[in-house]
């Protein structure tokens, strides 16, 4: 359960203005510390003091545009590794089938029928792809996970299944990889869903939010 409560800083951390910047800007503390909770120019992810610089919205936080960057690109390279992961097993899955089949001795026209079907029955398992606690193979590989957004608990097989539904709709993902730099994309309305970086979960950019009727 990703109850997401900000974690209390250490005393040293508390004497140091935060709103100042340091020196050296790596020297900023990387713990989230309460007091920089919604400051301007602090990012609501690493916390680093980004001065003048104007910020970028992720799911209606201010962030840097170096971890707005990185997020985006994790989500991004989750989605082509599930892509790619999908399609090789299918194709594997499906030359296995073929060789069987053409094994048998059955007509070509046949196996070609079975392989198409076994390729439409297996749609379903990418779409519920998100269900395994949140992750599916690209995400956990890329660090990202997708939780309730209400309950802060990993999304299970239904609401996979409701998020990525749009997916099938031919030029939708490619819409989709538009939508990704808000942080909300098509699909995550319906499964009450939103993506979280596992490194900065903790974050108030990726807490609970209590959900109105919509």
């Amino acid at each position: 359960d990703h109850s997401l409560n900000l974690p209390i800083c250490h005393r040293n951390l508390m004497e140091t203005n935060p709103y100042q910047a340091p020196a050296n800007t790596d020297a900023f503390p990387a713990d989230f510390t309460e007091q920089a909770v919604g400051e301007p120019g602090i990012c609501q992810l690493c916390g680093v003091f980004q001065g003048s610089k104007k910020p970028q919205q992720l799911y209606g936080q201010p962030v840097c545009r170096k971890c707005y960057c990185k997020f985006i690109n994790r989500r991004q390279a989750s989605y082509i590794l599930d892509s790619v992961f999908w399609n090789v097993a299918i194709g594997v899955a499906n030359m296995g089938l073929g060789i069987a089949l053409v094994a048998s001795n059955l007509q070509d026209s046949f196996v070609g029928t079975v392989a198409s079907f076994f390729g439409w029955i297996m749609l379903p398992v990418f779409l519920v792809k998100d269900g395994f606690s949140g992750y599916s193979p690209g995400k956990l590989i890329c660090g990202v996970r997708v939780i309730d957004r209400e309950s802060g608990r990993p999304l299970g097989f239904v609401a996979s299944l409701m998020r990525n539904v749009p997916l099938i709709i031919p030029i939708v993902p490619l819409i989709i990889a538009f939508q990704l730099n808000k942080g909300y994309r098509w699909g995550d309305r319906w499964a009450r869903s939103k993506v979280i970086w596992n490194k900065y979960a903790d974050r108030p950019v990726f807490a609970r939010e209590l959900i109105q009727s919509e």
